[in-house]
């Protein structure tokens, strides 16, 4: 049945799974750039030895010859990024001191005896023109969040194709079934015919002209019954391409239930337009490409700005003999230091690459725009194309429903008629070619009008919503 080739379709397209792997990524993508705000912990450790010969003046205020230290700094720190671009740090550091000048200013003291020195300072530095406002900060999670919704749409879209050339084949091969099943039944139509008119022969009612004219009927028929048994074949074959079907495995059997006429389906362009812009994949991607395009925009035009930074930091520090008393030092908040600054910066001759870069961007976005509106005239005029089609194709099935019944109600009169003796075996078989002919052609257009409304679903992009499969 239908469902089931749509639903084998699905599971059995590579490309599906290829495009869900790639939405997952978008997926993880986003969830890591959320996390842009998140505080990062630095902790680092520094062991040196330093010796050296000091010069004459450092001889002079040092009162050695020689200066030597053995250090270790150890250093915690947290670190963070606001929404307006600002960063912050947070931070504590111990200096283990140690030098040969202890033992000549403090002669109480041997030489290299420790001191300790702690420190700890808020920092924090602000872009005021370059870099600033939330729009940069937050430009990659906006981009993460866009190229996820493009990928999501690009998964539709292909589900969308899968679905719309499996319900094709499907239309195909059961319009091949069903000539099949129509030229079966006129064959055994005209076989039971040939039963008859050899008695009738034998009764003197009949010449055996029309029993041979009836042989070569059951001729006629049984070849056009083989020749649709191979069309039905090869539209098997196709239907089990499209669906990934194994080799191996027995070709799929369609279920050709006849259809009803049923009642016309409305189309309105502007309806059916507004449906598109709202839920055709490609609208869809190309309306996120154009924001895409803004957001750089935005963040080109921040980056030609020149640099302008507000730097700012604030401390206590501590000396002491040891860990705890540098602690107690520094607790006692006596001896604080503070800074504020603000630092410029800018190209001699301006920033060309930030002005090339803006330009560049700046043609993309009329790109994407240009992109949209092909795009929409594109779906404009296949949507004005297939609803023309959905008319003709109607009004063709309609047309040959009537031929159909004029036809075989001539048929039965003509049937009649030969059982009285009034007619012949010819101008039956004639009518009743002619009735298989046209039922084969209505057949023909009631698949096609599936196939129409199938090209009109994928062309208002409500496919998938309209067979309960929007995710």
């Amino acid at each position: 049945t239908l469902p089931d080739v749509i639903r084998i379709a699905l599971a059995n397209n590579p490309d599906l799974r290829l495009q869900e792997i790639d939405r997952q990524i978008a997926e993880k993508a986003v969830r890591g750039e959320s996390y842009y705000w998140e505080p990062e912990a630095v902790l680092s450790g520094k062991r040196y030895d330093n010796s050296r010969q000091n010069t004459v003046e450092q001889q002079i205020s040092q009162f050695s010859p020689t200066f030597q230290e053995k250090n270790t700094s150890l250093a915690a720190a947290l670190e963070g990024t606001i929404i307006t671009g600002g960063k912050w740090r947070l931070g504590y550091s111990l200096d283990e001191l140690s030098n040969n000048l202890t033992n000549l200013n403090f002669r109480q003291r041997a030489p290299f005896d420790e001191e300790y020195a702690s420190i700890a300072s808020i920092s924090f530095s602000q872009p005021l023109l370059r870099n600033f406002g939330p729009a940069v900060t937050k430009s990659q999670l906006r981009n993460a969040e866009l190229n996820l919704e493009i990928s999501r749409q690009e998964l539709r879209r292909r589900r969308m194709l899968t679905i719309g050339r499996a319900e094709l084949g499907y239309w195909s091969a059961w319009q091949a079934v069903r000539a099949v099943d129509l030229r079966a039944k006129s064959l055994e139509i005209v076989k039971s015919l040939l039963e008859d008119n050899k008695n009738r022969l034998k009764e003197g009612r009949v010449s055996q002209m029309d029993v041979d004219q009836t042989r070569a009927g059951v001729a006629l028929r049984e070849r056009r019954w083989l020749e649709a048994r191979t069309e039905a074949n090869e539209a098997a074959k196709a239907l089990a391409t499209l669906l990934g079907w194994p080799a191996r495995k027995t070709q799929p059997v369609i279920k050709a239930e006849i259809l009803e006429i049923g009642d016309p389906v409305v189309t309105d362009f502007d309806k059916a337009m507004t449906q598109a812009v709202m839920s055709h994949p490609d609208m869809l991607i190309r309306q996120k490409e154009i924001e895409v395009e803004k957001l750089r925009l935005v963040v080109a035009k921040n980056q030609s700005w020149p640099q302008l930074d507000l730097v700012g930091s604030y401390g206590y520090n501590g000396l002491g003999e040891d860990v705890p008393d540098s602690w107690d030092r520094l607790s006692e908040g006596e001896y604080d230091n503070w800074s504020v600054e603000l630092v410029f910066r800018m190209g001699l001759g301006g920033d060309r690459k930030a002005e090339s870069q803006l330009e560049q961007t700046k043609l993309r976005h009329e790109r994407a725009l240009l992109s949209y509106q092909a795009t929409e005239s594109d779906l404009a005029n296949a949507m004005q194309s297939v609803m023309n089609k959905v008319k003709l194709v109607r009004d063709t099935q309609l047309a040959l429903a009537r031929e159909s019944d004029v036809n075989r109600a001539a048929l039965e009169a003509e049937k009649v008629l030969l059982a009285e003796g009034k007619s012949n075996s010819r101008r039956v078989l004639e009518l009743e070619e002619d009735l298989v002919d046209v039922q084969v052609l209505y057949e023909t257009a009631c698949a096609n009008y599936r196939r129409v409304l199938v090209e009109l679903d994928m062309t208002d992009g409500a496919m998938l919503s309209r067979r309960g499969l929007e995710e």
